[in-house]
């Protein structure tokens, strides 16, 4: 039986679009004002932060690494990297994750690198903030530690749709196996919806949110990212022949779209639910009105478990 989880605070607050220029924080001072305010008048006490990162300026690649020693991987994989990655190593920030040992002995890993600026970004807004900083991560790794406790042991696609991009992501046993950022978010398909129906954005919004766009004539936005995410589920399949999907996960903006998993589900033919956290969540707080909105939480309550459930 899955264990359930204690959400004892929280706080959710859209961001501002002009908060963020081209995947890339805006206005720090401003920004770092408001959160305060928000903490302060929530309540919050905490000294430390975990945080998570997603969108274009990330670059994720799966790659195979020869069998070596693994003190000698770190070497290893600035080699690869700079085979990779379409930037200087210089300008970025690297990790790397394990993600399977092959039976000859090479690795099967995950690298992830981001523009070092951004980095700077996200320190120096929380230092603005006093709050030190713990763990920077990926928002994938995030989504995945939260859906074990709704979906133990199984192969999950997620479909997390942000604004202005959409990940693909699929994980296994709490483990992340590939993940896909594609350009295409809400923003592009509140835009389509306002051209479509010659509304303002703001009233495009509230129609996408109000109204099944899956059972009106397909905008080309959707039908792209409708054969974009079939087609890295393809891939995926074709390349991890020893996993089989058994769910799709929707979150995010995603989760939101009335009718966008019956859509999917007929299009896959397979099982799209939308996140709940609340299956596996207990709220014990008097903040509970509005979490109507607990498909978005995700990535936050899968930081919030970062040490809990295993990480190092």
């Amino acid at each position: 039986m899955t264990k359930k989880l204690y959400l004892k605070t929280w706080l959710c607050r859209e961001t501002p679009p002009e908060a963020v220029e081209e995947g890339k924080l805006a206005d720090l001072d401003a920004r770092s004002i408001k959160i305060e305010e928000l903490l302060i008048a929530n309540g919050f006490e905490a000294t430390h932060v975990v945080t998570a990162i997603s969108g274009e300026e990330l670059i994720i690649r799966m790659v195979e690494i020869p069998a070596m020693p693994k003190e000698e991987l770190p070497e290893a994989v600035k080699w690869e990297a700079q085979e990779q990655l379409p930037m200087s190593l210089e300008n970025v920030v690297l990790d790397y994750e394990i993600i399977n040992r092959k039976e000859n002995g090479s690795y099967e890993m995950m690298l992830v690198a981001v523009d070092r600026g951004i980095i700077d970004d996200y320190l120096e807004l929380f230092e603005k903030l006093d709050l030190k900083v713990l763990v920077i991560e990926i928002e994938p790794l995030a989504l995945i530690r939260a859906l074990e406790h709704l979906y133990p042991g199984q192969t999950l696609a997620i479909i997390d749709l942000g604004a202005a991009t959409a990940d693909i992501s699929i994980c296994s046993q709490d483990q992340l196996l590939f993940t896909r950022t594609i350009s295409v978010g809400g923003n592009d398909i509140t835009e389509e919806v306002a051209d479509n129906n010659e509304l303002e954005l703001e009233e495009a919004e509230e129609y996408k949110q109000n109204h099944n766009l899956f059972e009106e004539d397909l905008g080309l936005i959707i039908r792209n990212l409708t054969t974009t995410i079939y087609r890295s589920l393809d891939y995926f399949q074709v390349e991890f022949k020893s996993y089989n999907i058994e769910q799709v996960v929707l979150t995010e903006g995603g989760s939101r779209l009335i009718g966008f998993d019956e859509h999917l589900s007929e299009e896959f033919g397979i099982e799209v639910s939308k996140l709940e956290l609340l299956d596996s969540l207990r709220v014990k707080t008097e903040n509970s009105r509005g979490l109507a909105v607990n498909q978005l939480l995700g990535v936050s309550v899968g930081l919030a478990l970062r040490g809990v459930i295993g990480d190092d």
